[in-house]
């Protein structure tokens, strides 16, 4: 639609005085054609143009009607010009035949010329002019020329106006014709345009649903990861790094108040024993269970944090005295008096665990800056708590400050001793000897340590030292070396010599450890098959059994092994069979039990292994060791532990000498 024709269709329904002043003028030329149909003119009364003007009466009167009924609702404005553009037209026919006298023809023409002006768009206003002002022009015509042949004076004047209302008539159509054509065409591109601003609006609308719901899946997961970095996996506690805030922001309210903050540390008594027997599985339900009995025996303001493994601690603020303390840890231990329920996974059986743990204290946080020296003070008083007895409550004190400083004393220098290759940390030999000849055939090799300031440290202190501060891999590395570079020497005077290395379970779930184990061989230039690994118990007992390719690749390359200090853990015969071993070592605690000596015996001759008995310390204990048929043992007896330096004179003989009568002892002999 042209912006004319749109304009003349806005100013047609802006209001409905138009429609009201157009129904007028038609219904007073209605008027007039009655009066004209009634009492015609001289010279007007042909058939024709009664026809015509009656014609135009009914025209006149229903338009006019129409209008009147519908003025103010110009939906179809096209209908309104279209009746205006016929009514001028109509008007020409009895102006050009003079039926209608000039005034009257005037009156209605002005009537009318405000709605032609400033409605019909401009080609359609000049037609209706141009057929007012010619009409007269061609109605001269048959009056100037006189009466013309035939008589047809009349009838041409009427054809002459018929001519021009058809032709006009035709320009009008056409007009209207394209008009609507366009508005046709309007509205298609409008309806096509409000589809398409739907269809944009439902795309944006859906675009921003879905930015929407990726936003709350981003602020979900970001809330997500916040949680997890800062809270443990198995328990749902905090963590260690949320314990710390915890932990800081106790003491900052404590120092603003005047109150003061505690700290306890629970560590579970022989929870190992549990992930051996039952399973990581059973262990992990077990924590979890321990984890809720333990939040429910604090006060909202706590904090219980997991910080790893078996060891849980708490955060109590607003404390005013240890015995305060002291109190909430006697009700912590004691919930856990209560046993815990575990359910076997494979027969469904449910089964009652007893469990203890060791709590230490440390008290009088609100004035103190140094949080880590806070936690060492709480983890002396727990280990303090262990070594009296396990299931007790220790608080940090005055007496305890020299315990820690001695750990942290330590741990600072085995590290420097470690990282430097000191020879303050060595390795000392004890023999392995064929129980009935005394002769030697293998060393075991076992660590010793001499530190600055506190002289010669007890292996299992160190080694617990080592595990904690994340210095047993090193630790472990430098053992190897150090029993390899000797083994090198001494297999010059005895070829047959094995040299025996203790590795814990966490050595062998170090990557890579069984290359290193076979490079450090390479470079002493010595046999796989004169080393020996000495494996705990408790390496049998996991049940994702992760050691089981690392040693079966050492085993493939001639390295030996053997399980120490058999029979103090719970490992089957079937989880036996699944490991290469060449040796089974009886646990010393058993070496006056001969029913249990004869019983590892027995199993190692139908495993197709070396039974070795240990801490064998009387002539008595060898005697029945050596008839139940061991056919290694080691001990006090034979020898203790010594420097390299006397091991190379001991092995210069080759035999340690010890009187065995055998004759009398009951059980199979050798």
């Amino acid at each position: 639609m042209t912006t004319e024709t749109s304009a003349s269709a806005d100013r047609w329904s802006r209001h409905p005085l138009p429609d009201r002043l157009l129904a007028l003028a038609m219904l007073g030329t209605a008027t007039i054609e009655v009066v004209f149909l009634s009492e015609p003119p001289v010279g007007a009364r042909s058939l024709a143009l009664r026809v015509f003007v009656g014609t135009a009466l009914v025209f006149h009167t229903l338009a006019g009607a129409w209008l009147l009924a519908t003025a103010g609702h110009a939906r179809e404005w096209w209908t309104r010009i279209a009746l205006l553009e016929a009514d001028v037209l109509l008007l020409a026919v009895p102006y050009v035949l003079a039926a209608v006298t000039v005034p009257a023809i005037l009156v209605m023409l002005l009537a009318r010329l405000p709605l032609i002006v400033t409605v019909l768009p401009r080609r359609q206003m000049l037609v209706a002019l141009a057929t007012v002002v010619l009409a007269p022009s061609v109605a001269e015509v048959p009056r100037s020329v006189g009466d013309l042949p035939w008589g047809l004076d009349a009838e041409w004047s009427f054809l002459v106006a018929v001519a021009v209302v058809a032709g006009s008539t035709h320009l009008v159509v056409r007009e209207l014709a394209t008009a609507q054509a366009e508005a046709q065409e309007h509205e298609e591109a409008a309806r096509r345009s409000e589809t398409q601003a739907r269809a944009e609006t439902a795309r944006a609308q859906r675009l921003a649903l879905e930015a929407s719901e990726l936003a709350e899946q981003a602020r979900a997961l970001a809330a997500r990861r916040e949680y997890d970095a800062l809270h443990d996996p198995l328990t749902g506690l905090p963590n260690r790094t949320l314990y710390r805030d915890r932990l800081a922001a106790a003491v900052a309210h404590a120092s603003r108040t005047g109150g003061d903050v505690a700290v306890l540390l629970l560590d579970l008594d022989r929870f190992k024993l549990v992930n051996d027997s039952r399973g990581h599985a059973a262990g992990d339900v077990l924590l979890r269970s321990l984890g809720e009995r333990l939040a429910g025996r604090l006060r909202g303001s706590d904090t219980l944090a997991r910080l790893g493994g078996d060891e849980f601690a708490v955060v109590l603020q607003d404390v005013d005295d240890p015995v305060d303390a002291e109190g909430v840890a006697a009700q912590l231990l004691d919930a856990l008096r209560e046993p815990f329920d575990l359910r076997d996974p494979e027969s469904g059986a449910a089964t009652a665990l007893y469990i203890t743990a060791s709590c230490g204290i440390a008290f009088g946080l609100g004035r103190r800056d140094d949080l880590g020296a806070v936690l060492r003070e709480a983890d002396t008083a727990m280990y303090q708590a262990k070594a009296r007895g396990r299931g007790l409550v220790e608080v940090f004190d005055a007496s305890l400050r020299h315990v820690a400083q001695r750990r942290l004393d330590l741990e600072n220098q085995l590290r420097h001793d470690l990282e430097t290759g000191s020879g303050a940390l060595c390795a000392w030999f004890q023999p392995v000897v064929e129980p009935r000849t005394g002769r030697i055939v293998a060393l075991e090799a076992l660590a010793r340590w001499t530190c600055a300031g506190y002289g010669a440290v007890p292996p299992p202190e160190f080694v617990h030292v080592a595990e904690d501060s994340g210095l047993v891999h090193e630790l472990g590395r430098r053992m190897l070396a150090l029993a390899l570079e000797n083994a090198a020497r001494w297999v010059r005077l005895q070829p047959e010599l094995e040299i025996a290395v203790n590795v814990s379970p966490v050595q062998l779930q170090q990557p890579g450890f069984a290359e290193d184990v076979l490079s450090a061989l390479a470079r002493a230039e010595l046999d796989p098959g004169r080393l020996c690994l000495e494996i705990t118990e408790s390496t049998l007992l996991d049940p994702e059994q992760h050691h089981v390719a690392t040693l079966h690749l050492l085993h493939e390359a001639g390295v030996k092994l053997a399980v120490d200090d058999f029979g103090s853990g719970y490992s089957s015969l079937a989880q036996l069979r699944s490991f290469p071993l060449d040796k089974l070592k009886a646990d010393r605690s058993f070496v006056d039990d001969l029913p249990i000596l004869q019983a590892v015996s027995d199993l190692a001759q139908a495993l197709g292994v070396v039974p070795l008995a240990e801490g064998v310390e009387t002539v008595e204990q060898a005697r029945f060791v050596a008839a139940l048929g061991y056919q290694e043992a080691q001990g006090y007896l034979w020898s203790r532990p010594r420097p390299p330096g006397d091991i190379s004179h001991l092995l210069q003989g080759a035999v340690i000498p010890v009187p065995l009568e055998l004759d009398g002892v009951e059980g199979p002999v050798g």
